[in-house]
């Protein structure tokens, strides 16, 4: 689809200074034109004067055609493109409708017994996909315990506030550290993985929302083996907020031992890709997308990769397993 925005931007750009052009011209005609007039003011109607205006009347005439021609070969040029992005955009939804009726097939017990917990950071307009997602994870004999999704204030939150919510959880900070808000911030986030990772038993999670951190749903009453993260760096939430957070809260759920597969929409500007690298955890960079979600799925069963369809991606899916068949489907990003 890029490629015929691309395309678009181009072709506009070349009809565009064409019609600049022409009325630039038509004006600089009309200014000699004018001129004409005046130095005739006075004259007698002699024959050149009348073959001097005829002229002009032709060269306003074809300027005019030439202008038109132009603006229909530029109309039926976009109306082309709108018609090819349009049957694009169809193809597009056949091929994801396709995966997700053969997700059963495609997905069965690849996640068998295992519990999965759901860390959502990123804005609200990046998650409409989420059910989709439980979808494709119940495809695949996956179960999805909990929903835990951490709000702005954990990253916001005054150095009083902050230290108020870790004495009611019983939280210390690092000694000797000269930021004491950022060293609460970090004891609270490894507090949280545990919770997240081994289940919480005397509802602690309910202090995190009260303090405004979370929004919790689903049983956390069991551990999980496994973590989807989904994460953005978009709108308000810049990439120092994303450090402090996401991956500070990565980090600490990887140390204690949980599968994290951190995601994020194709729609984001910046991606968070380059950073989970650096850390060690396998990525998807479209997960609202059927392909995305199935990436997701052998991510968390031990493919591990940098899945997607952007440049930061290192392969665009995983090798996939039919019954006893595993069948190579690796597809290289263009470089």
């Amino acid at each position: 689809m890029g490629m015929f925005h691309s395309c678009w931007q181009d072709g506009d750009a070349a009809m565009g200074i064409d019609v600049r052009f022409y009325y630039a011209s038509l004006v600089a005609v009309l200014i000699f034109f004018l001129m004409g007039l005046l130095i005739g003011i006075g004259l007698s109607r002699q024959p050149a004067v009348e073959k001097l205006a005829a002229h002009i009347e032709k060269q306003l005439r074809q300027y005019r055609e030439e202008v038109n021609k132009q603006l229909r070969a530029r109309e039926q040029l976009i109306r082309s493109l709108q018609s090819e992005l349009a049957n694009m955009s169809q193809r597009m939804t056949w091929h994801e409708q396709f995966l997700r009726a053969a997700a059963p097939m495609l997905l069965s017990g690849v996640l068998q017994h295992r519990n999965i917990a759901v860390v959502v950071t990123a804005p609200e307009s990046d998650i409409a996909f989420l059910n989709d997602l439980k979808l494709m994870l119940s495809a695949a004999d996956g179960t999805v315990r909990s929903v835990t999704r951490i709000h702005r204030v954990a990253f916001t939150m005054s150095e009083d506030a902050i230290a108020r919510l870790a004495s009611k959880l019983s939280v210390q900070p690092a000694a000797g550290v000269h930021d004491l808000r950022s060293a609460y911030r970090k004891a609270l986030i490894a507090k949280l993985a545990q919770l997240i990772r081994f289940g919480d038993q005397n509802d602690q999670l309910r202090k995190y929302v009260h303090g405004g951190w979370t929004t919790i749903s689903g049983d956390y009453s069991h551990p999980v083996g496994a973590v989807i993260f989904i994460s953005a760096v978009k709108a308000l939430r810049d990439q120092s907020e994303f450090e402090a957070i996401d991956i500070e809260l990565v980090r600490a759920l990887k140390v204690l031992g949980a599968k994290v597969v951190v995601c994020e929409t194709s729609g984001v500007e910046k991606s968070i890709v380059p950073v989970c690298r650096h850390v060690g955890v396998p990525t998807v960079d479209n997960a609202e997308s059927a392909i995305g979600q199935i990436c997701i799925v052998y991510a968390l069963a031990g493919q591990e990769g940098n899945y997607g369809w952007k440049e930061t991606a290192r392969t665009r899916f995983p090798d996939l397993r039919l019954g006893n068949r595993a069948v190579s489907a690796q597809a290289k990003p263009a470089r």
